[in-house]
């Protein structure tokens, strides 16, 4: 199934349409996170179970003036997260929220210990991103051997300084006054010189620090790109913690920095200086965020330089084999850049009890319902449902992402340990993007389809002697691959198409 999902709850009743809140707001000081919300506990401890449960964190800043209270029509909640007992601004800030539209339903909770309840669910304080805990340690080791038995808060405060100096200085090879035209829009325009006709720069990956600031996210939205990179996951014996497991993304102003799904090479080798062997630990993140939930897409990134030593390479290889046995659907960066930004924009109405409208998704192929088990899709009050699957207990249902508002539908089922029936085929997975899917009338199927490798797929069929003679036709007609497949006894329709699909084909399963 697709990569990336929006948890929803079943509802008993629902009189009439409703749009369905997601939107959390998380407050901070300015002046007690210096760095603002990226390293304060909203964001690093709270929006990745957060993100897990469907909702999306907007961060406020408390030194700032806040938003009308009628512009958070879709606000589900806040967070109110700060190290002293009262706000800086406690006086205009509890006028502002006694006011907010949610409160009636979702009243305040007051706690002074929530850092110690998180970490009893868990929960560690992340207060540096892991590309930065070998740097830490080294300059508090020198700064030791410097200053001897000297004060440990002096020493916290001379590494910050030493650290934020080298985030700050220029490119060395800087040869013209920084130009960020040049940068975002002249390095696009440059690099397009020398594509194939037709082909463009669509994404934008963030380095060094990986904190793109306000202009430099609109001059990507203006270039027409997507962007990604930060974040930094990491779940496993060195990072213990679910807090280490980044969000879908970051804040900044209007926009969204989308976070690569996993840490690199540089965080297993402290910094590319010690332990060459250490990415081959990435598997322990990829099991720990697959089971008991699937908290995380699958990601293997690496650099060039991981071929300059035999045990850094075979570390590559490890992870990339491991990948190979994964029922995992290769996707270009910039498309899951892309499915990463419809997470932040998707919007749900619920019609009636258990029947949604999915609007403003863009690329999100998937929605997910927990504690599912014992529900399926309803494919004849759905729109636009292409497939689903049960996995750990949740229900994942496939969109077609050609629709702008399709319905899903879900009604009780009977848990049989088998894929659910219908009286029609649905898709159970696929290595390949489906989309654009359009039935025949006749117990068959049209739709597109694109990826890497052999087009593997799974269908569910109506019956265990259906058979089926499967087309695979370029967009201009001319036939790719034709094959003659029968399901199973398992009413399951299993294929590997030969031909690579990097480009988008039109595929027909016509029922015999």
């Amino acid at each position: 199934m697709p990569v990336l999902g929006i948890a929803l709850a079943t509802s008993a009743q629902a009189a009439a349409p409703k749009a369905l809140k997601r939107t959390i707001l998380a407050f901070y000081d300015s002046q007690e996170d210096a760095e603002g919300f990226l390293f304060g506990p909203a964001h690093r401890m709270a929006e990745t179970p957060l993100n897990h449960l469907g909702m999306s964190v907007r961060h406020l800043d408390l030194r700032k003036p806040l938003p009308p209270v009628e512009e958070l029509g879709d606000v589900r909640g806040a967070l109110y997260w700060v190290y002293s007992d009262y706000g800086h601004s406690a006086a205009e800030f509890l006028p502002w929220i006694n006011a907010a539209p949610f409160l009636d339903q979702y009243p305040p909770r007051k706690g002074r210990v929530g850092g110690e309840i998180l970490e009893r669910m868990g929960l560690e304080k992340r207060t540096l991103p892991p590309v930065d805990s070998v740097q830490w340690k080294r300059l508090i080791a020198k700064a030791e051997a410097k200053q001897g038995a000297a004060d440990a808060k002096y020493l916290m405060e001379e590494a910050q300084k030493t650290l934020k100096k080298n985030y700050e200085r220029p490119r060395a090879y800087a040869v013209k006054p920084f130009d960020l035209d040049l940068e975002i829009g002249g390095a696009k325009r440059y690099i397009e010189r020398f594509l194939p006709p037709g082909k463009r720069v669509e994404v934008i990956q963030w380095s060094g620090n990986t904190l793109p600031f306000l202009e430099v996210m609109r001059k990507t939205e203006e270039a027409k790109m997507v962007n990604i990179n930060g974040g930094d996951t990491r779940f496993d014996r060195e990072y213990p913690s679910i807090s280490w497991v980044s969000p879908v993304g970051r804040q900044v102003g209007p926009y969204n920095q989308i976070y690569a799904s996993n840490s690199n090479e540089n965080t297993y080798t402290d910094l590319w200086t010690d332990r060459f062997f250490g990415f081959k630990h990435l598997v322990r993140t990829l099991r720990n965020t697959e089971i008991p939930r699937r908290l995380k897409p699958f990601n293997v990134y690496y650099h060039m330089y991981s071929g300059q030593k035999l045990s850094s390479l075979n570390a590559v290889k490890r992870n990339l084999d491991f990948a190979h046995e994964q029922g995992v659907i290769p996707v270009t960066t910039s498309h899951f850049a892309t499915i990463g930004s419809g997470f932040f924009t998707t919007r749900f109405e619920q019609l009636e009890p258990d029947r949604w409208r999915v609007t403003e998704h863009g690329a999100l192929p998937t929605i997910r319902f927990d504690n599912a088990t014992f529900k399926e899709v309803d494919f004849d009050r759905s729109e636009g449902v292409i497939g689903q699957r049960h996995l750990y207990g949740s229900l994942y249902v496939m969109l077609d992402t050609s629709l702008e508002a399709p319905i899903i539908a879900l009604k009780e089922a009977p848990f049989t340990g088998k894929s659910a029936e219908a009286k029609r085929l649905y898709l159970r997975d696929a290595r390949w993007r489906v989309w654009n899917f359009q039935e025949d009338g006749r117990g068959g199927a049209r739709f597109f389809a694109s990826g890497f490798g052999a087009g593997e797929m799974t269908w569910r069929t109506q019956s265990d002697h259906d058979r089926f003679h499967v087309t695979m036709e370029k967009l201009d007609g001319s036939v790719l691959s034709n094959i003659t497949v029968s399901a199973s006894a398992q009413n399951m329709l299993t294929f590997q198409l030969p031909a690579q699909a990097t480009e988008p084909v039109n595929i027909t399963l016509w029922r015999l």
